[in-house]
């Protein structure tokens, strides 16, 4: 190697191994705050304006376990969870999860017919893109979602629960249902707009 290219490969390296560090911090803080992976209890986790695209960067090997989530994103700044939500095992009803965040993508949300959704979405004016894994099978609303895309709707239609008793989806009047309102229907749903 040259005298005049050392200089640069210690700039590489150096910067390198900057990143690296700041990788295995970040590491080291979300071990900390998710207790190595065990924390199940999420209620007020990302809420408010302290989270924000910059501050919310889970490790790409983290996943979620949620037994509670009382308003965990609630009012937070984020465009986008970034991971897959499970809630298949929440112990109790979990309420304002998603309410007054900026979100605009909500990546795959696992549910089961028994998860209540009571204000998700409320007040979720910028959300446009959501997945859902599983089984709706209790009231849902996104009356407060009006840039909600055509594929997520299609997707929340596709989950709904056959459903015995009165089950109502409450869909924003700036989309069209007119789609799917026989799928809808015919699962025992009532669409509400």
């Amino acid at each position: 190697m040259s005298i005049a290219a050392k200089p640069q490969t210690i700039a590489d390296n150096e910067q390198r191994g900057y990143d690296a560090g700041k990788v295995a911090e970040r590491k080291r803080w979300w071990n900390g705050f998710t207790k190595n992976g065990t924390r199940k209890h999420w209620n007020y986790a990302f809420f408010q304006l302290g989270w924000n695209n910059d501050t919310y960067d889970p490790p790409d090997d983290f996943e979620f376990t949620i037994q509670y989530a009382y308003a965990m994103f609630h009012s937070s700044e984020m465009e986008d969870t970034k991971k897959a939500l499970d809630f298949t095992n929440l112990g109790a009803a979990a309420s304002d999860v998603f309410r007054s965040s900026k979100l605009k993508t909500i990546r795959t949300i696992t549910v089961n017919e028994n998860v209540t959704f009571n204000n998700w979405f409320v007040n979720c004016a910028e959300l446009e893109s959501i997945t859902f894994e599983g089984t709706i099978g209790q009231d849902i609303s996104f009356v407060d979602c009006p840039l909600l895309s055509a594929d997520s709707i299609a997707n929340v239609v596709e989950h709904l629960a056959a459903v015995s008793v009165k089950t109502t989806i409450t869909i924003n009047s700036a989309i069209d249902m007119s789609a799917y309102k026989s799928t809808i229907e015919g699962k025992g749903w009532t669409i509400v707009q």
